[in-house]
């Protein structure tokens, strides 16, 4: 009797310590890291940037506000020269008049800010507005004067956003108060841009919703 206690004790705590044994082997797995895959490419810090960057709102640094704004003025003054020539109504000619006046002075006020922050704005238009400019001069007639209004719609909207975010996104005060000071008269333009075709069909039903003057 005592016999077969004792062996059925030993065979008790032999199937407990197996037991134990392997659910001790299941954490110890478990707590193991897993090598990393080589076929699965490992992002660097700048790759993670960029996605993130990508991923949200473009950043208008100084510097790239003053390289578009150089070039998108010059291109108005261009332009507006050669709607003065092309234009084939007193509206269109007009127009352009004013927007070689008006961007004239503007370039002025942008050299004298960029000059106080030792910055040198480019003297030749960026390549998208020189093929812009180029296109828009092969046209004549009533062609050009569609063209050039439509464009100052989309001339203007686009600039009024670049304005918007330079202001909200730079830290230097001098440069804020140029974009907001700035927006007020591209708002003004934009507005007359519309005018220039009564019945909308080229230009457009008015406003888009994310372009107002909430100054």
């Amino acid at each position: 009797m005592n016999t077969n206690r004792n062996a059925l004790l030993a065979a008790m705590l032999a199937t407990l310590y197996a037991t134990s044994a392997a659910a001790e082997g299941v954490k110890a797995t478990d707590a193991t890291p897993k090598p990393a895959d080589p076929a699965t490419p490992v992002a660097t810090l700048d790759d993670r940037m960029e996605e993130a960057a990508s991923a949200g709102e473009e950043r208008i640094t100084d510097a790239k506000f003053f390289e578009r704004a150089a070039s998108a003025n010059m291109l108005e003054v261009e332009l507006g020269g050669i709607a003065q020539d092309k234009g084939t109504t007193a509206e269109i000619k007009a127009f352009g008049a004013r927007m070689v006046t008006d961007h004239s002075k503007k370039i002025e006020e942008l050299e004298s800010l960029a000059a106080s922050k030792n910055v040198t704005l480019p003297t030749a238009l960026l390549p998208q507005d020189r093929a812009t400019c180029d296109r828009l001069a092969a046209l004549a007639g009533a062609q050009f004067d569609e063209a050039y209004a439509d464009f100052m719609v989309q001339a203007h909207r686009d600039m009024e956003r670049l304005l918007a975010k330079t202001a909200e996104q730079t830290t230097d005060a001098e440069i804020r108060a140029f974009a907001q000071e700035t927006r007020k008269g591209v708002l003004d333009h934009y507005v007359h841009a519309q005018k220039l075709d009564a019945d909308r069909v080229v230009l457009g039903d008015g406003m888009d919703d994310d372009f107002e003057d909430d100054d």
